[in-house]
């Protein structure tokens, strides 16, 4: 769209077509850049913070908070950027790495784990 843009206020210069090519072109300017900084608030506001302690597990973000005890959790799963927690009544709390995110899914998965068998009494 800026490419786009930045042509059609070029479009006079080159052809000496009307005026009204960069008028449009600008318009089209502000439009991308606009459109580039709510994309930018929308990744901010999907940011979330994971809260481990010895009874459970807190997605907070975007207004909400998410739970699981860790004596509610019978499976975990792993897939690439991705840990689900399954509870005993079904429901599940995912845990989701966007490409590019800045995150580190292996250490948190080697503190749930931990966390986990420490509920259960499991020992190394």
């Amino acid at each position: 769209m800026a490419v786009l843009a930045v042509v059609l206020v070029m479009l006079p210069n080159w052809f000496g077509w009307p005026v009204i090519f960069p008028i449009l072109g600008a318009v089209m300017l502000v439009l991308a850049v606009t459109l580039v900084v709510v994309a930018l608030a929308a990744a901010r506001r999907m940011a979330v913070t994971v809260v481990l302690d010895d009874e459970r597990l807190r997605v907070q973000g975007e207004g909400r908070t998410q739970s699981a005890d860790w004596s509610d959790v019978v499976k975990v799963t792993r897939a690439t950027g991705r840990i689900t927690l399954h509870r005993r009544n079904g429901s599940r709390v995912a845990l989701v790495l966007p490409r590019g995110g800045a995150g580190d899914l292996n250490a948190l998965g080697v503190d749930i784990a931990r966390r986990l068998d420490a509920n259960r009494g499991y020992q190394s």
